[in-house]
């Protein structure tokens, strides 16, 4: 999960590119505007409205490092691929109301998680993303720490201890010593036989889906693996054509082969070089076989 945001300074004859992570998806603060405080005791992984915010001010906070001698006005550009694209696509939808000044030149968005009861169902049901369910389960858990009746209310003693485990890890991993990475499916973990199809659960978990009713105002790379067995493409398809229809400018590329993390490797020179044409403003460079709209 990789969030990052770009600065190009301008005033050089030599342009440098500063590359910063921003720390959006372990964030516990919690928000006075009409988003839920996470739990003290659990992470905000899956809140996509905090980890949009957090991007945000992140990137706003920059320019008082004076070492790296930015302004408010310099370029910015934001990619996130995986978890780090809930921050990166959020951040995109919500910027024209909450960094409206920000001068963000360009987007790039990769295996964008677009809904989440189909992404977090992958982690159920295929068998090559099961083997990675502590991850999806990390997720729930991560939303829960916003929403508490999301999953609280069916933890059984074994979800209890997994949450337990881990509640300060990163990525699925443990923050617990000596506990057992949890496998297996979510209903091990519930006292429900099918968690994912809990009225609760389908209340909340498009909260942090896209589109949510608002659309980016900067252009945006949007890369997707045809074959991604985690983060089906299907949604990330719907998505775009709904950006499309809005006029939002969308470059969209779908991949014909590799899995949701080695397509992460794959395309990232791609991505500095599509944001690096966005900071010097001439013809947009994308992939062979990218399709672009408006």
């Amino acid at each position: 999960m990789r969030t990052l945001a770009l600065h190009d300074r301008l005033d050089r004859e030599q342009p440098q590119q500063y590359l910063g992570f921003v720390p959006a998806a372990r964030s516990r603060a919690g928000d006075d505007a009409g988003l839920p405080r996470p739990s003290r005791s659990v992470h905000g992984v899956g809140v996509a409205l905090l980890h949009a915010r957090v991007t945000l001010d992140a990137i706003r906070a920059a320019p008082a490092f004076t070492p790296l001698e930015l302004n408010a006005s310099s370029p910015v550009g934001i990619e996130g691929y995986s978890g780090g694209a809930i921050a990166t696509a959020w951040a995109a939808t919500i910027r024209k109301a909450y960094a409206p000044k920000m001068n963000v030149v360009g987007v790039a968005s990769g295996g964008t998680p677009a809904n989440f009861k189909d992404v977090l169902e992958q982690f159920d049901n295929n068998t090559a993303a099961n083997a990675l369910s502590s991850i999806g389960l990390d997720l729930m858990l991560g939303i829960n720490g916003a929403w508490p009746s999301f999953l609280t209310p069916y933890l059984n003693q074994k979800g209890i201890d997994a949450a337990n485990a881990l509640k300060d890890g990163c990525g699925g991993q443990l923050s617990q010593t000596g506990a057992d990475v949890p496998t297996g499916h979510f209903a091990d973990y519930t006292n429900v036989a099918d968690p994912l199809n809990v009225s609760t659960i389908d209340a909340i978990l498009p909260k942090n889906d896209l589109p949510n009713g608002r659309n980016p105002i900067d252009p945006i790379y949007v890369y997707h693996s045809q074959v991604d067995e985690l983060v089906p493409i299907g949604d990330t398809n719907s998505l775009v054509r709904t950006w499309c229809a809005a006029g939002v400018h969308v470059a969209y590329y779908r991949g014909l082969q590799g899995d949701h993390v080695s397509f992460d490797a794959t395309m990232a020179p791609t991505v500095f070089t599509y944001l690096a044409s966005r900071f010097r403003g001439g013809p947009e460079a994308t992939p062979a076989g990218t399709t672009t709209c408006n």
